[in-house]
């Protein structure tokens, strides 16, 4: 009964691990085409516009970094 306990908690483990992969790999694809769409969007812009675009994402990564608690 026991090896029956520890396989199924070997299981159980493999799918959570499993699942935490698909989800990192989801997360990197989307931080990939968004970062692909921002540099699409730059070079539209003029130098000008460049510098406040990229003021700007600075300025909203710092009110995020204030606004929510590091994982």
């Amino acid at each position: 009964m026991k090896k029956i306990r520890n396989l199924s908690f070997h299981f159980f483990i493999i799918g959570q691990l499993q699942t935490f992969k698909d989800y990192a790999d989801y997360i990197e694809h989307n931080l990939g085409r968004e970062l692909y769409d921002f540099e699409e969007s730059m070079k539209e812009l003029s130098d000008d516009e460049k510098e406040e675009f990229v003021d700007w994402h600075y300025d909203e990564i710092a009110q995020y970094r204030d606004d929510f608690p590091t994982i």
